[in-house]
């Protein structure tokens, strides 16, 4: 989805914040034990790859003035440089990756 934004400045500023105040704290849960791994890794000034232990899970780039989110997000009221929006899109790539990496079931 993308979504009208502010300067690029701001977004890769957004970005560098959440990553270091959020995103590297974030953990996937197995058993009882907490496994981190979650970071950015950055592509020039245009965005990002969401990246979990080495394996991509998602991105965000800036394109011209909007934002693009892949996996895309349901379209929401509050501003898209935020922490809950992102959140969300975190785990929505998190589940999306774990969701494809199930057995089938016969």
């Amino acid at each position: 989805m993308k979504e009208e934004t502010n300067s690029r400045d701001e977004f890769l500023a957004f970005l560098n914040i959440y990553e270091r105040n959020r995103l590297r704290s974030l953990a996937r849960h197995i058993g009882h034990l907490p496994h981190f791994g979650f970071a950015f890794r950055y592509h020039n000034r245009d965005g990002a790859d969401l990246m979990y232990r080495g394996q991509k899970l998602g991105q965000v780039r800036r394109l011209d003035e909007t934002i693009a989110f892949d996996p895309p997000l349901r379209r929401r009221a509050e501003p898209w440089l935020s922490d809950d929006v992102f959140d969300e899109w975190v785990s929505g790539a998190d589940n999306r990756k774990m969701t494809r990496a199930l057995p089938e079931l016969a």
